[in-house]
């Protein structure tokens, strides 16, 4: 749909990680991940890779104008 949704990916401190990976998804709308990021240890200290991302319109990601953007069906679909 042409915008930039940021996310971010920490990696396992050994590189590879058999653990089931976390993927974390940030309260909203409209408060992005930032207070999230202490849970990207997890990757030194649990193993696990940690994926983060902003929604549309939060944070680091694009905020389109376009009320048709914003969606719980949409949401669901970007993450």
């Amino acid at each position: 749909r042409g915008y930039s949704i940021w996310y971010g990916i920490s990696k396992a401190a050994t590189g590879r990680s058999s653990a089931l990976p976390v993927v974390v998804l940030h309260g909203g709308p409209g408060v992005p991940s930032h207070y999230l990021e202490p849970l990207e240890g997890l990757g030194q200290v649990g193993g696990r890779d940690v994926f983060m991302y902003d929604q549309l319109g939060c944070g680091r990601s694009e905020e389109p104008k376009e009320e048709s953007f914003y969606s719980v069906g949409q949401s669901a679909e970007d993450a």
